[in-house]
């Protein structure tokens, strides 16, 4: 049975959903998720194991942060939050947004992994012609939406930009979270890759639009004795759209 909690980090309160018993795995979401994003899969997994899922901070029920964190703010947040709730060694999975934090904290917490997870994870920065060309054109559109005439168009050039290289997360954000997201955006993870040590396992759908196929491969490349699993025809979501398949996955890695 899924339990509801709430824990004061850092001045925030923290909300987090715990189930299960064992061996401790934490499961960080992605952009625009939360803790329910995770639902299925954190039934699944706590049949076997002791499984938590936080509203990461700015997400949910966590309120956000009172100024912009940097990726390393949150992966601080992490260890504080494992700490206060004395998990001890834990199986970290990180989706998307997640797994740029699971990345960063397993390089410098490697001590406190037993296992890395990365469910579509981001921290590798591609500039694809598709992203050269549109930059160009937002910054050709917002020259000449600085005349006074057409002023008033400029956020719907903007928004057609943004949905154009399928950010729109960055609109959707609100207050501080904008300056979070281009704080982790700008961050590329590849240089540290090689450092992760911790044993693991990267999990991709072969359709996924959001975090591109080939970042699985450099993964794989550079992770040292990194498996990877590939869905097919399954997204950027596959914890929402294949939970059962994930957690066999996930559970014959553990095992093995």
């Amino acid at each position: 049975m899924i339990e509801e909690r709430s824990i004061k980090i850092d001045g925030l309160d923290v909300n987090y959903k715990i189930a299960g018993k064992g061996q401790p795995i934490l499961i960080l979401h992605g952009w625009g998720g939360t803790s329910a994003s995770w639902t299925k899969v954190q039934e699944l997994l706590s049949k076997k194991y002791l499984v938590v899922v936080p509203d990461l901070p700015g997400f949910g029920k966590t309120p956000s942060p009172p100024a912009g964190w940097s990726l390393e703010r949150y992966v601080e947040f992490v260890e504080k939050f494992s700490q206060e709730l004395n998990l001890g060694r834990i199986i970290l999975i990180g989706h998307s947004f997640g797994g740029r934090i699971a990345i960063q904290y397993a390089v410098k917490y490697p001590e406190e992994l037993s296992y890395l997870i990365l469910c579509a994870a981001a921290g590798i920065r591609h500039m694809r012609l598709r992203h050269k060309v549109l930059l160009i054109i937002a910054k050709s559109a917002n020259l000449i939406g600085s005349l006074p005439f057409i002023r008033r168009w400029r956020p719907h050039v903007r928004r057609l930009f943004y949905r154009a290289i399928k950010r729109t997360d960055y609109l959707e954000a609100e207050g501080v979270m904008k300056e979070i997201f281009l704080s982790v955006l700008s961050k590329n993870l590849r240089p540290i890759l090689s450092s992760i040590k911790t044993s693991t396992l990267v999990l991709w759908g072969e359709k996924d639009d959001f975090v591109p196929i080939e970042d699985a491969n450099i993964m794989k490349q550079e992770i040292e004795n990194a498996k990877l699993v590939i869905f097919p025809g399954i997204g950027h979501t596959p914890h929402k759209k294949i939970p059962d398949e994930l957690v066999r996955e996930i559970e014959t890695f553990l095992t093995k």
